[in-house]
């Protein structure tokens, strides 16, 4: 179900109308990302449900900093792509290394 809702926020935020995406933006993304951080960093991942979710949170960030203006871009990067990167990717790393 978060899978869902973290695809369907994307493709809303990619939406051409940008009346549609940024209310929703504004309203909803960030405080959905800040969740898929919290829920990235809390545990490793536990199976593959849960990668694809941290990985669809990446996906999230992306998106929502190619949509911000050049000051907010690097506002996201810095609160948020840098913090899941490294907080949110590190276990997948250790979980799937060879």
């Amino acid at each position: 179900m978060r899978l869902k809702c973290v695809q369907s926020l994307i493709s809303v935020c990619q939406h051409a109308d940008r009346s549609v995406s940024t209310a929703l933006i504004h309203a909803v993304a960030l405080p959905i990302l800040d969740q898929l951080i919290q829920h990235a960093t809390a545990d490793k991942p536990r199976d593959d449900a849960e990668v694809s979710i941290i990985m669809e949170g990446m996906r999230l960030a992306e998106v929502l900093v190619s949509l911000a203006d050049e000051q907010t871009s690097k506002e996201l990067v810095d609160d948020y792509v840098l913090h899941f990167a490294i907080r949110g990717l590190t276990p997948l790393l250790v979980l799937y290394r060879g």
